[in-house]
């Protein structure tokens, strides 16, 4: 009897080579290509309604010449070594890395811009399915976030077809009023969403107090 070891080669399987490569200083700015070559063949190949989006964001970074220091977030959890189990625990390892925080806390605007540049860039259609799937993803973490569900409900449901408005929760400090708003999604995407240490505020409709509403961070 002959045995032989069968192998199937992944994409997390490449990714964690090129990253491990990247950890060479001279190797790192092959290794980078790759990884960006990698990313683009995914969303290229499995496409989804986020994924064009993703194809403008790092190709925008890979022309600013600043996307070896979005995969500084994944090479740090390997210097860290942190225990890990599997690839989503990997990913929800990785943190921002320091630049990118800082730009955005000096200068909030500069990304949220360029965010919005992009979508506004998108066509028609990819535009609409993107809003869709995001709308979906910000209202469930809404949802379970949620003290007054019921309140919550009502309102996203009255705005269900609508897909450039998103539903939100927020409480006051004062009088712990449960409060939903309708808000535009484009705006709360880019200006909100996306940036690091952002918080929302709006004034309450029942005590009458300006900015004391606070809407959790997503």
């Amino acid at each position: 009897m002959t045995l032989f070891t069968l192998y199937k080669y992944t994409l997390d399987g490449y990714l964690l080579s090129y990253l491990i490569e990247s950890l060479d200083p001279t190797k790192q700015e092959n290794a980078d290509n790759e990884i960006y070559n990698l990313y683009t063949w995914y969303f290229e190949q499995f496409p989804s309604s986020t994924s064009p989006f993703s194809l403008m964001i790092y190709k925008k970074l890979k022309e600013g010449q600043v996307f070896g220091r979005l995969v500084d977030m994944l090479r740090d959890v390997i210097r860290k070594d942190t225990h890990i189990n599997n690839m989503q625990e990997f990913f929800s390892a990785a943190t921002l890395p320091q630049y990118l925080t800082d730009m955005t806390r000096n200068n909030p605007t500069k990304l949220s811009d360029m965010l919005e540049k992009l979508i506004k860039e998108m066509d028609r259609q990819k535009r609409d399915l993107f809003f869709y799937d995001i709308k979906q993803d910000i209202e469930t973490k809404m949802a379970r976030k949620a003290d007054n569900i019921y309140e919550y409900v009502k309102l996203r449901h009255q705005i269900r077809y609508r897909i450039d408005i998103i539903a939100l929760l927020g409480v006051c400090e004062d009088c712990k009023s449960a409060l939903p708003k309708a808000v535009n999604l484009l705006w709360y995407f880019t200006k909100i969403y996306c940036i690091p240490h952002m918080m929302m505020r709006a004034n309450c409709s029942k005590c009458k107090k300006e900015r004391s509403v606070i809407f959790p961070q997503l």
